[in-house]
């Protein structure tokens, strides 16, 4: 009997009993915390923010939410809004397409990352990573003609 209800429990309910420290949590922030943690999910495995035309009801149509709620659960839970939450899943993914292949245009990064533009890339990167596109590729370069000049000093090591 307990299997069959258990079976018959709404998602929400039953994320809410894997996550127990939600119960403390009102109903509607529990259920923003478990709207925020699809959003991740969608977030990490499809990766939608490569779209240049991504927006908040696309994401809502993912998560089968309207948009005003996606973009609550986005602004009391991730402390963001949607624009700067979407650019920092760009700017991450910028970074690691300038280490896999330092030798990249940064248009082509900025447009592979799903940014529109080279502007709005490199102030959302410098905002998130605190130096500019081109200072990261250099620390990316110094990183790997250090390990190639030097390669049996550990870090420790001046």
């Amino acid at each position: 009997m307990k299997l069959f209800l258990r079976k018959r429990m709404k998602l929400s309910e039953r994320l809410s009993l894997r996550y127990k420290n939600l119960f403390y949590l009102s109903e509607d922030t529990r259920r923003l915390k478990i709207l925020f943690y699809k959003i991740e999910q969608i977030m990490k495995e499809k990766r939608p923010y490569l779209d240049g035309d991504f927006c908040v009801e696309d994401l809502a149509r993912m998560v089968c939410s309207s948009k005003s709620y996606v973009s609550k659960a986005i602004n009391m839970v991730g402390k963001t809004n949607f624009r700067p939450y979407i650019n920092s899943y760009r700017v991450k993914y910028a970074a690691d397409l300038i280490r896999r292949d330092p030798r990249m245009k940064m248009s082509e990064v900025a447009s592979m990352s799903g940014f529109n533009s080279l502007p709005t890339f490199n102030s959302s990167f410098k905002s998130q990573m605190s130096m500019r596109p081109k200072d990261y590729l250099l620390c990316i370069h110094s990183e790997s003609v250090h390990r190639l000049f030097f390669p049996k000093l550990k870090e420790s090591e001046p």
